[in-house]
């Protein structure tokens, strides 16, 4: 590590790199997100740097698409409201 680079004490979030110095404080268990994201029927893939901040991925097993929400606006319903949009979307293209 860089020594100019200084590390908060919370969690760093994994992806971010080392030249991008704002450091994104997460939940301090990543199941939280995994959790809610299989209780809405989607996979969880993980989570990567935007350019305004952390976004949480995951796919829909039916459409096979990886999908995304920005970390504050996470929540159970963001996901399913994500999930039928993309899906409405797919089906009025078919």
């Amino acid at each position: 590590m860089l020594p100019h680079v200084r590390v908060p004490r919370y969690r760093v979030h994994p992806i971010a790199a080392p030249w991008n110095r704002r450091y994104v404080p997460l939940m301090n268990d990543l199941h939280y997100y995994e959790t809610v994201v299989e209780q809405q029927g989607a996979e969880f893939q993980g989570i990567q740097m935007g350019p305004k901040g952390a976004l949480i991925l995951f796919a829909d097993p039916k459409l096979r698409t990886t999908l995304a929400i920005a970390e504050p606006e996470f929540s159970p319903e963001a996901v399913s409201r994500r999930l039928q949009d993309s899906r409405h979307t797919f089906a009025s293209k078919s």
